[in-house]
């Protein structure tokens, strides 16, 4: 079951993702280009939420591969889009695409783990 804490992860990725679309189109054609640091922002902090939203299913469930392939995604994300590896517009695109995959990776593997544990927790 998808709870809440569970969309600021997606969120985060999603928007980290679809910065250079947003960069480059709707937000410099529409005048507000000046709006991408705080997007940029925005996705690294929710990012982070996702983050804790992990780490508190870790300490539900133990099981830690989604809470690493979650962190190597961010870590992707991050490296694809804004540092020097990155380079400018889609040219890194197998970086912060990989780290995408990976973020989206985890999300179903905690949603499975999740849900796993409670049915075993349910019929005892």
């Amino acid at each position: 079951m998808i709870k809440k804490r569970d969309s600021s992860s997606l969120l985060g990725a999603i928007g980290m993702g679809l910065c250079p679309v947003l960069m480059a189109t709707a937000l410099s054609t529409v005048g507000l280009g000046v709006l991408a640091p705080i997007w940029m922002w925005l996705s690294g902090a929710l990012l982070v939420a996702g983050l804790v939203g992990y780490a508190l299913d870790y300490r539900y469930h133990r099981q830690s591969a989604p809470m690493i392939l979650f962190v190597v995604g961010g870590l992707l994300l991050w490296a694809g889009r804004y540092s020097a590896l990155g380079g400018t517009g889609w040219q890194a695109w197998p970086l912060w695409g990989s780290g995408g995959l990976f973020v989206l990776t985890a999300f179903v593997l905690n949603l499975w783990v999740r849900s796993h544990i409670s049915a075993v927790r349910a019929n005892g």
